[in-house]
């Protein structure tokens, strides 16, 4: 029962989470493990955005016992050979991302399929905003592939810290970015559930911030937003809550509770309404 709470790990494929390997547990070989879900993100449409939307968001993860991994939109193989129930421990590996596209309606694949929740309603000023759709006029940021590694810590079962460097191709050519998160499991008296805490931060190059935070002349001319120019640095720090609830041998409700916050020059982009946002995402999950 505790592998199947402590090693999930799911993240959204509509989202666009922090990169993290998923936990990994030694497993007999030429076993695998295999979650699939369904469930609803409530979310801003883009980041930085105030206007929330509510979605249909699939999910998967799978595991396997050579290190193998996909979970979300990542995909990577552990390669650290102390996959023993030793503390303290590392792994490491090879790790790919895939970045969403962003358009004028936000950043998904996914349509608004349980609809939208307009933050206009319960905050007048965002329908006098005098550049309305802020992504109006601005260029389409396609989908794009990200490549690199992981690195993490595991001082204890309960303690892990998760790294993750990683670069852009095609529309995210030139871009770096760096993440790192320390998750906490905390004890709860009921062993069908689990609950885990983390906090992290991410910090980006320029060429990343330009992408998703910057103006240049060309979008300043066919939009409402000045030109924009944002620098590299720490640009997100984020804190989440994770409850798992088994509810049958291998049915498991999964919700998160996350909040982030915008910082730096990508904070002060011209496209930003709010630089902070909470997400909630909750989803029933199968394992094979």
């Amino acid at each position: 029962m505790k592998p199947l709470l402590t090693t999930l790990s799911l993240l959204c494929l509509a989202g666009s989470a922090q990169a993290q390997a998923p936990v990994f547990e030694p497993m007999p070989e030429g076993s695998q493990d295999i979650f699939l879900g369904l469930g609803a993100g409530y979310r801003p449409r883009y980041e930085g955005a105030r206007e929330q939307r509510l979605r249909a968001e699939p999910l998967i993860q799978a595991s396997w016992s050579n290190g193998l991994f996909v979970s979300g939109l990542q995909a990577g193989w552990h390669l650290s050979e102390s996959l023993a129930p030793a503390w303290p421990r590392a792994e490491w590996g090879p790790l790919l991302n895939l970045q969403p596209p962003r358009g004028q309606q936000g950043r998904s694949w996914f349509a608004d399929s349980l609809g939208t929740l307009s933050g206009t309603a319960m905050e007048p000023g965002l329908a006098n905003d005098p550049r309305g759709n802020r992504l109006q006029g601005m260029d389409r940021v396609d989908a794009c592939l990200e490549g690199g590694g992981f690195f993490n810590l595991r001082p204890a079962a309960a303690w892990r810290l998760t790294q993750s460097l990683l670069g852009g191709t095609g529309a995210c050519s030139g871009s770096l970015r760096w993440g790192a998160d320390l998750q906490v499991l905390v004890p709860t008296p009921a062993p069908h559930h689990s609950l885990s805490v983390s906090a992290g931060l991410s910090w980006a190059n320029a060429r990343y911030t330009q992408t998703y935070f910057g103006v240049t002349e060309q979008e300043s001319a066919r939009s409402r937003n000045p030109v924009h120019r944002p620098d590299g640095g720490v640009h997100e720090v984020r804190a989440q809550l994770r409850w798992n609830w088994l509810l049958q041998p291998d049915w498991v409700l999964s919700t998160a509770l996350e909040f982030k916050r915008l910082q730096g020059s990508a904070a002060r982009s011209p496209l930003v309404e709010r630089a902070g946002a909470t997400h909630l995402s909750t989803a029933l999950v199968y394992r094979f």
